[in-house]
């Protein structure tokens, strides 16, 4: 019994030390933004740490192991890495005038390391058995085959250049500073509750001193946790496999085309699908901890996170409920304590903070349900992975054992995503699956592990793991080609999940997209030290679609831009490689010879993009040259061309 009252008192703590942890920010947003004192932020950042010590001392005192050794990681991680904010980013603190932000940083520091003594004083904190070690290696094997694998490929994948809201997210983090990850507001890009999303990568780029590098650890770092808690998942409810089973069902989610296929894409939608699994497999494993710092992570991500989240809390409740009939036993759970916190803290968040102003709104419009089924349910294979969920779907319900139970709060979760995103009216961006494109592969790999016969459930698997390893770089799905509007690219055709859009993040569902600019790049590599004006098209009134790269750019307007001459490339940020070169993006309508005087220009344009402004610059300006450039199915044409 008092154990249990300590374990109590302790939840409550280490709840109020994050809630007194949340005020800390938002005092300090008003210290940084409305000229506040910050002694606030120092008051609430104090009880925060002053609870986060006394939540230590009350679950040493019950003897509750696992969750302390949950929390040593977290001293561990939380406290080294403000360590080395506060040596790498004391000068920068300076520089801007919020060097008392050090204080916190000390706070912090101290509250960590006083948390970790107070751990170590638990006996078997720390166990390792011999025997233990070796089978915990042995079981491990094959899945660290597979992370290996899929981080040197994620790695090589990472070499471009942020394209389209990709670049407009990556230059305002960019723009930012240390002192900003204590400013909510600052953090809230585009008015998006994605702070954690904004401020991590903002930890990250001034630890290793690049944004792109940052932005690169962090996804490839949560990829391989994902797929490594999606393997954990399929051991929790298949308790049968042989472990080179287990790791090739794994396999079938990590070369999905939305997860390895984007691990190249530096977007907060990518990281809402990878820390997804990390939520799920935590909770199963009890280890509550670490899944509501997960959770509190992914909610802060993304705002539909958090409609993914709280129906996943509602399915617990439910089968819980089903199980023991009992309200009370439901209110006395602390896993749900810890779970009406994450929401009431996102609540409270959402209510003060200024809203997204962007396109979207719900509504209950036919044509659009139809558009967003078909990226949910239709595109790059997706319809295959329903039908394997649906043979997983019946055998949930069938089984109603303890292994249902798990699944079931997956699934609820899954459904109400599905309901948010075909009734908010959108941009019909593919990347927007987010959440359910893990949950559809669970299902599916589910439903292939469920097939008896071992001869047809490796041919299904093979069979999944070869059309989803090719989709990464080829859209080869059929249905997808039927459904979908298609462009001509060159020697391939795209498909845009946005019938009013294309050559955008329209076109962001595996690695295709990339090849437009290893083929523009391979257009202007001879002749970027030329003295010449380049010039891309304006395609459909926006810049944005073809230009791509820098989010200021205007039409008919000359910008400097930069080429990295050792990576043979065009960049978005100027560095000791690069030289610079000018670039127009041009209409119909745009004046030439004011453009060029008595200069030359080289036009760059693919069949479905700027074709009409070549057919212009063919009637009035004088060819010099035409060349084709090719990679991957993309072809960029060159035109070089002067003023008659």
């Amino acid at each position: 019994m008092r154990e249990n009252r300590e374990r109590n008192l302790a939840a409550v703590a280490l709840i109020c030390s994050l809630v007194f942890t949340m005020l800390s920010l938002f005092a300090s947003t008003n210290y940084a933004n409305r000229e506040q004192p910050i002694r606030l932020h120092f008051l609430f950042l104090g009880l925060g740490v002053l609870l986060w010590g006394i939540g230590h001392y009350l679950l040493m005192r019950s003897g509750s192991v696992r969750e302390l050794r949950q929390l040593v990681l977290l001293d561990i991680g939380i406290g080294v890495m403000f360590s080395l904010l506060a040596i790498i980013g004391k000068d920068q603190l300076q520089e801007v005038g919020r060097e008392k932000y050090l204080i916190s940083y000390v706070m912090i520091i101290f509250g960590c390391f006083i948390a970790f003594l107070i751990c170590c004083r638990q006996r078997n904190l720390v166990h390792i058995n011999k025997e233990d070690g070796k089978r915990w290696i042995s079981e491990r094997k094959y899945i660290a085959i597979v992370l290996f694998a899929c981080a040197v490929i994620a790695v090589i994948q990472s070499d471009s250049e942020p394209r389209w809201d990709a670049s407009y997210l990556f230059q305002y983090i960019d723009d930012l500073c240390l002192a900003h990850i204590f400013n909510l507001e600052t953090l809230s890009f585009c008015d998006h509750i994605c702070m954690s999303y904004t401020g991590i990568n903002e930890i990250l780029r001034v630890m290793v001193g690049s944004q792109q590098l940052g932005m690169t650890i962090g996804t490839i770092v949560l990829l391989l946790m994902s797929i490594y808690s999606v393997w954990g998942i399929i051991r929790l409810i298949f308790k049968d496999r042989k472990e080179w089973e287990y790791a090739l069902l794994t396999v079938c989610y990590a070369v999905s085309p939305f997860i390895l296929g984007l691990a190249g894409y530096n977007y907060w939608d990518y990281w809402v699908m990878m820390l997804y699994p990390v939520v799920i497999y935590s909770a199963m494993k009890d280890r509550w901890i670490f899944h509501f710092f997960a959770a509190l992570i992914m909610c802060f991500v993304k705002e539909p996170a958090v409609v993914a989240y709280g129906a996943y809390c509602a399915g617990y409740v439910i089968v819980d409920y089903w199980r023991h009939k009992k309200v009370r036993y439901i209110m006395c759970q602390r896993k749900y304590w810890g779970m009406l916190a994450v929401g009431l803290i996102w609540l409270y968040t959402y209510k003060i903070m200024p809203h997204w102003n962007g396109v979207g709104g719900f509504a209950l419009n036919i044509y659009y349900i139809w558009k967003k089924s078909k990226v949910l349910f239709l595109l790059n294979f997706n319809w295959i992975l329903v039908l394997l969920s649906i043979i997983a779907i019946v055998w949930i319900v069938k089984k109603k054992d303890r292994v249902s139970e798990q699944v079931v709060p997956i699934l609820i979760s899954d459904f109400f995503f599905v309901v948010f995103s075909i009734t908010f009216q959108t941009v019909n961006h593919a990347r927007y699956i987010d959440t359910h494109i893990v949950a559809l592969n669970l299902f599916a790999i589910l439903g292939i592990a469920m097939i008896s016969s071992e001869k047809i459930r490796y041919g299904v698997l093979m069979s999944v793991i070869i059309l989803m390893t090719i989709s990464n770089y080829y859209i080869l799905d059929p249905i997808t080609h039927l459904v979908f509007k298609q462009y001509d690219v060159g020697n391939t055709e795209m498909v845009s999940t946005e019938e009013w859009e294309y050559l955008s993040d329209s076109m962001v569902y595996n690695q295709q997209y990339r090849y437009f600019d290893k083929a523009l790049d391979l257009a202007m590599e001879d002749i970027i030290d030329e003295e010449a004006m380049n010039c891309f098209p304006v395609v459909n009134g926006r810049v944005w679609f073809f230009e791509g790269v820098y989010i200021y750019a205007e039409p008919d307007e000359p910008q400097i831009q930069y080429w990295d001459q050792k990576h043979r490339k065009r960049v978005l940020q100027e560095n000791k490689n690069c030289v610079p070169f000018e670039l127009c993006n041009i209409t119909e309508e745009t004046d030439i010879r004011s453009l060029l005087a008595d200069g030359v220009g080289y036009y760059y344009y693919i069949p479905c993009a700027g074709q009409d402004i070549a057919e212009k610059l063919s009637q009035k300006t004088e060819i010099l040259e035409e060349k084709e450039f090719s990679y991957m199915g993309w072809t960029v044409s060159r035109i070089k061309f002067m003023a008659k």
